[in-house]
């Protein structure tokens, strides 16, 4: 695991973006060996793989949302606080990207609710998108 150098989360910072600098990590990609490597040697990796994912989705959490630091510029009544300056926040999905944290509509739905939620429950809408319902919400 490669270690941090440098980062930040403020696009005001001295290059005007936001970044994360890493060590290197010597080696190859997986990409450049797959297609030499056995069927064996690929079960071991996905088996690998597997078992990496399978201990992170093992972390509990309080609810459901997105992972922010708990200095964040998100309203308090937004935040369920965690552990060593973690909290979570409303979800921050690639559909929420022309929302802000504390904006109420989303694409002209204004009563979606981004979380964070104790609970989650999943329908299907009529127009076929999955659309997660919000119960037990802070907000």
């Amino acid at each position: 695991m490669p270690g941090i150098l440098d980062w930040s989360d403020d696009s005001s910072n001295h290059i005007g973006a936001e970044y994360i600098i890493m060590e290197h990590v010597a080696g190859v990609r997986l990409h450049e060996r797959w297609s030499t490597m056995t069927g064996q040697q690929h079960m071991l990796c996905v088996k690998a793989l597997s078992m990496m994912i399978k201990e992170m989705a093992a972390i509990a959490f309080p609810g459901y949302g997105s992972l922010y630091f708990s200095d964040a510029p998100i309203k308090p009544h937004l935040k369920l606080e965690l552990a060593d300056g973690f909290c979570l926040g409303p979800h921050c999905g690639a559909t929420y990207w022309n929302c802000n944290t504390d904006e109420a509509r989303i694409y002209g739905d204004s009563n979606h609710n981004r979380g964070p939620c104790e609970s989650i429950l999943f329908s299907f809408r009529p127009t076929s998108s999955l659309i997660i319902e919000a119960y037990g919400c802070i907000i």
